[in-house]
């Protein structure tokens, strides 16, 4: 039913973003932002990039756009949609070249074998109503944050006209139900679209680098450190070029401050 109604799409339509069921390129292009929003996707090393249900690319060449130089894969269940992507991409014929594939494959598929990737993101992927959509959002959601090492970005419809029995709406309150199972990071967007929200599921990966380890280390060892970053948060941030979301993944070990023990 879903690879029927884009290929009508891809056919039907002379604009790239209408090709794949966008209203125009500025609503395609409204989304790609909040989506690359999960994570500094644009950081020297770039990280890489699993886009699921990539339709012709697009999202590949919003970051390229803005200097992307990470690894990409894309994949998506419509053969021509990847063979589009391909010539556009890659070159008529070509599977993958340095940093770039893409592949034809259903993500619930049991027999498909992919690599996990730093951000995984998924636009539209829930937008068309099909026989088994109750199932299978939670189901894929599901499968995209197994595949994700740091974030899983994707979205969904808020709004539907009534007329428009051939799109899918869950009720936010099931998603956030299903967010709140897999992470106690997350992050709901609906500020830049009324007929759209966007989820950030977070891994606890997606805080830890260099810096803040080597914070832990020093908090392990001084109890009057755990007091100052307590005291003075924006300046320990610094320090160690941390956020304070970073900062405040730490709260187990900050424990009490005023004994300057930390919580076991």
């Amino acid at each position: 039913m879903l690879r029927a109604g884009y290929r009508r799409l891809l056919h039907g339509q002379d604009d790239p973003s209408r090709q794949v069921g966008w209203v125009d390129r500025l609503q395609q292009f409204v989304a790609f932002e909040v989506l690359a929003a999960v994570g500094d996707l644009f950081a020297v090393p770039a990280p890489a990039v699993l886009d699921v249900g990539c339709g012709l690319g697009d999202f590949l060449s919003y970051l390229r756009g803005r200097e992307f130089t990470g690894c990409y894969t894309g994949v998506d269940l419509v053969p021509e949609l990847v063979e589009a992507a391909r010539a556009r991409h890659l070159g008529a014929g070509d599977a993958s070249t340095t940093g770039v594939s893409f592949i034809v494959a259903d993500i619930l598929d049991p027999d498909l074998v992919l690599e996990p990737q730093d951000y995984v993101v998924a636009s539209g992927l829930f937008d068309y109503r099909v026989p088994d959509s109750t199932e299978r959002l939670p189901r894929t959601v599901r499968r995209l944050f197994d595949l994700c090492r740091r974030g899983l970005a994707w979205n969904v419809l808020n709004l539907v006209p009534v007329a428009r029995d051939d799109l899918y709406r869950a009720p936010p309150g099931e998603l956030l139900a299903l967010c709140e199972v897999l992470t106690p990071w997350f992050v709901v967007r609906g500020d830049y679209d009324p007929h759209a929200l966007t989820f950030y599921l977070y891994k606890r990966e997606h805080y830890v680098d260099e810096g803040l380890l080597q914070l832990v280390g020093r908090l392990f060892l001084d109890a009057d450190a755990r007091a100052q970053v307590v005291a003075d948060p924006l300046c320990w941030a610094a320090e160690y070029d941390l956020t304070l979301q970073q900062l405040n993944v730490l709260l187990p070990l900050l424990g009490d401050t005023s004994t300057g023990h930390a919580t076991p």
